[in-house]
């Protein structure tokens, strides 16, 4: 939503959930969107986070061997995202965003660390942390030759 200049946040998580509808009423007990608010509270920049038990370890050698602009996912500041960038966007969403930043200068912390964001995914890096802990008790570490 870029292009109407609108940056969105947001919390992704899975977990068991359920749903029952008594006439008009909606009842929801769900672990999954529990901790999707819990990560979307902690997380203040303009990304949609991911729960980090999304993310497993088995899933590492998968990631870095996809090209950044296809990607689906990318690990920056801490926190695991959704790739807000890709080969229809990747210049014009920074864009945006500096265009956004000059229109609302209270917000432009926020605004930055988007700005950087795009700095280091188009460095080049890696966008995956150096080791993982799994919430599961896995551990991967790249091998020298994925470095």
């Amino acid at each position: 939503m870029l292009w109407l200049m609108i940056a969105f946040y947001g919390g992704i998580a899975f977990g068991k959930h359920c749903e029952l509808m008594n006439e008009s009423n909606l009842y929801v007990l769900s672990e999954a969107l529990v901790a999707a608010a819990k990560i979307e509270r902690t997380v203040s920049h303009p990304c949609i986070s991911l729960h980090p038990e999304l993310i497993h370890s088995s899933h590492y050698a998968q990631l870095s061997s996809i090209p950044l602009l296809t990607r689906l996912v990318l690990f920056y500041d801490g926190v695991w995202l959704v790739n807000p960038f890709n080969i229809m966007w990747l210049t014009s969403a920074c864009s945006h965003v500096l265009g956004m930043r000059e229109m609302y200068p209270q917000h432009s912390p926020k605004y930055d660390w988007f700005v950087a964001l795009y700095d280091t995914f188009t460095s080049g890096a890696s966008m995956l942390p150096d080791s993982f802990d799994a919430p599961h008790g896995e551990r991967w570490a790249p091998a020298h030759d994925e470095v």
